[in-house]
């Protein structure tokens, strides 16, 4: 047994005067290189024995309890580093597991959601052609089962959707359109299409300037986000009445201009926000509302007010996630006022000129 063996075995300081006079213990290595004096003590981490430090002179030397204390000191500060560079290498080789992880559950993700799309669209198509009567007379009863199932089909597609959004978004491969939108022509689209979004007896009431400024945007994302909005307003208001308001205003509604993510794409005027535009839309519903210990939480991933398996409303808590996540590729903010039983307010407010947010594409 080496001296080192008996120093990692005992976990205990080692001193020896002289080696080659010391019967028990081999002096091959001493010898050879003309060592007589000998301390070993044990390098140990996080109650893992890592090795030992070893410490020779060529003289005799009695190593006092100093020198002893001194190399114990150094000992656990290697042992210390040697932990440290494991758990670094360690945590790297998790962050390349999971970074493989994440890709291949972004790609199954990729796939399933537009597997699903296609389907639904059929569904949807022939669910249209019954309600039309293109293949033959459908009786009232029928007509409303048509409906519910025009309802879910929608609904599934909104869901299948945000799971797709929520992939790019995650993976960072979401793209962002820089085109001309007119604000008049956008709203009345969505008003279009907001129209057979409920049976209740829910009033929704528009009110917007006819005269908002047209402005390079991403159309699709703003479509998104005030769709994603309405239809959050619609599910949690049994009745009374969904206000969408939109107007020019010089600063964001929270008072304070938002701070630019990365160069924009065109003029801005100057950090305080002085000279620039903004555009306000708001959606207020006299709905459930929400709960004031609920309101930080309502733009997490996944995130229910009400979670339990008997809740009253569907749905997989991503929606608002994915239009805070658009809102602020787009360079703005959102902000959620409620009040349990009187119903929500979410006001986006968008730069008429957005903001490149990075890691986004820009499409013409």
């Amino acid at each position: 047994m080496t001296l080192a063996d008996k120093v990692f075995d005992s976990q205990r300081p080692l001193k020896i005067l002289n080696v080659e006079k010391d019967s028990a213990q081999p002096a091959d290595f001493a010898r050879k290189y003309g060592l007589t004096s000998y301390l070993g003590v044990p390098l140990s981490g996080k109650e893992e024995r890592l090795g030992v430090l070893g410490l020779y002179t060529k003289e005799e030397h009695e190593f006092t309890n100093q020198e002893i204390e001194f190399l114990n000191t150094l000992a656990g500060q290697a042992a210390i580093a040697i932990h440290n560079a494991r758990l670094f290498e360690e945590t790297q080789k998790q962050a390349i597991e999971l970074e493989k992880s994440n890709k291949v559950k972004d790609e199954f993700l990729g796939v399933i959601s537009h597997e699903l799309r296609t389907p639904l669209n059929i569904i949807s198509g022939y669910t249209t052609l019954l309600q039309d009567e293109t293949l033959g007379e459908v009786q009232a009863e029928q007509q409303d089962a048509l409906k519910k199932i025009e309802g879910q089909s929608r609904e599934l597609l909104m869901m299948v959707d945000s799971v797709l959004d929520v992939t790019l978004l995650d993976a960072r491969r979401e793209p962002l359109a820089n085109n001309e939108v007119n604000f008049d022509a956008l709203l009345s689209e969505v008003r279009a299409d907001c129209a057979v979004l409920t049976q209740k007896k829910v009033d929704i009431v528009w009110n917007y300037a006819p005269d908002l400024p047209e402005v390079k945007a991403d159309s699709k994302k703003l479509k998104h986000i005030l769709r994603n909005l309405i239809h959050n307003a619609v599910k949690f208001t049994q009745e009374g009445q969904i206000t969408i308001s939109a107007k020019l205003s010089d600063k964001p509604a929270n008072g304070a201009a938002l701070e630019p993510q990365q160069p924009s794409v065109g003029e801005r005027g100057n950090k305080n926000g002085a000279g620039e535009k903004w555009v306000e839309f708001k959606v207020t519903d006299t709905g459930v509302g929400i709960p004031s210990e609920a309101l930080s939480r309502i733009f997490d991933r996944f995130y229910q007010v009400d979670s339990s398996d008997t809740r009253n409303f569907g749905g997989m808590g991503l929606g608002l996630y994915i239009v805070k996540q658009f809102t602020e590729l787009l360079g703005g903010s959102i902000e959620a006022e409620s009040a349990l039983g009187k119903g929500s307010t979410f006001t986006v407010t968008l730069p008429v000129t957005p903001q490149v947010s990075p890691g986004s594409a820009i499409t013409s």
